[in-house]
């Protein structure tokens, strides 16, 4: 009888420690296509510190930027800043206060600046990449003129574990 009354025991503990861990709230940083009715295309689990890395050519002046960004003790996204190996057209080069020279880069601060979410057009000549902490976003596999919105999210782990399983969308689920 008490190996039964235990292993009942042990059941229920582990279903509440279950619905307890898929309720919890995670932060998320979310690739969406903002076109095609902001469809989840990539999602990474982040925390407070998480670097993120966008690099690019730039298709006018044909100079290797790169923006850093990270997520806030408030989980918001900021720009850290803004390096560059020449400065050109549309480039961030009119703040000289903010800018300073590196051993291979023109760097701008940024300020750490909260942003709320970054609209990026991802095209091949472009030679796109997104790092989230030390993990690549792969972008090669849209379409030339594609718009990408980057956001921080927030949502429960289960929600998280069903993207990641099945593809489904908080956002689509919740509507």
């Amino acid at each position: 009888m008490n190996r039964f009354k235990y292993k009942y025991s042990f059941a229920a503990l582990a279903l509440v420690a279950l619905v307890y861990l898929s309720l919890s709230p995670v932060i998320v940083f979310a690739v969406r296509l903002p076109r095609k009715d902001f469809k989840l295309i990539n999602v990474v689990k982040v925390k407070t510190n998480t670097k993120i890395r966008l690099n690019y050519l730039h298709s006018v002046e044909h100079t290797q930027v790169e923006g850093r960004f990270y997520i806030g003790a408030d989980d918001r996204l900021h720009i850290l800043e803004t390096r560059m190996t020449s400065v050109g057209t549309g480039l961030p080069n009119d703040v000289p206060e903010r800018s300073h020279m590196g051993k291979n880069w023109m760097v701008v601060n940024e300020k750490r600046k909260v942003i709320n979410n970054l609209n990026f057009y991802v095209v091949p000549i472009n030679h796109t990449h997104l790092y989230v902490g030390n993990q690549e976003i792969p972008l090669d596999h849209l379409q030339s003129g594609t718009l990408i919105h980057l956001e921080v999210e927030h949502t429960q782990f289960y929600n998280w574990v069903l993207w990641r399983l099945m593809d489904l969308d908080w956002r689509k689920e919740n509507n």
